[in-house]
């Protein structure tokens, strides 16, 4: 196959990936490259050039995949409430045994409770998100 054939697979693959983004298509572009590769290469016929996109493809997806998809999904970051968790604020209210205190996050005033009491003014760092109210614990400050 000429090289404008293997540029045009490539860019077909490429656009399958964009369009799909499941991560397979990729590696039959990147295997195409080989392929791409050898057919700039006087006397490499067809089905070497084929063997090759084809092995080449496999052997990618086979081994990278995976690792490719564990490094995405550690790139994620947390949306909405989830971004709350590790945020440092300090408190409007005091945080007592009996009633939460208050912390107010981009216009909202959120209740927030801990296991222990922390005075208002104090800071304090959010563990988790449950439904309307935050759960904390005061910042140490070394």
């Amino acid at each position: 196959m000429p090289a404008w054939g293997w540029a045009i697979a490539i860019a077909a693959f490429l656009i399958l990936e964009f369009v799909t983004y499941d991560l397979v298509s990729i590696w039959f572009a990147a295997g195409c490259v080989g392929g791409l590769i050898l057919s700039l290469i006087p006397g490499v016929g067809f089905w070497w050039q084929l063997l090759a996109s084809i092995a080449l493809s496999l052997l990618l997806l086979a081994f990278t995949r995976r690792l490719v998809k564990k490094w995405m999904e550690t790139k994620q970051s947390a949306t909405n409430v989830d971004a709350l968790v590790g945020k440092q604020f300090v408190l409007l209210t005091d945080i007592t045994a009996t009633a939460p205190g208050t912390v107010k996050i981009n216009g909202v005033t959120w209740n927030v409770t801990a296991k222990q009491p922390v005075a208002a003014g104090e800071s304090v760092t959010v563990l988790e998100v449950s439904g309307s109210k935050l759960l904390a614990e005061k910042t140490d400050k070394n």
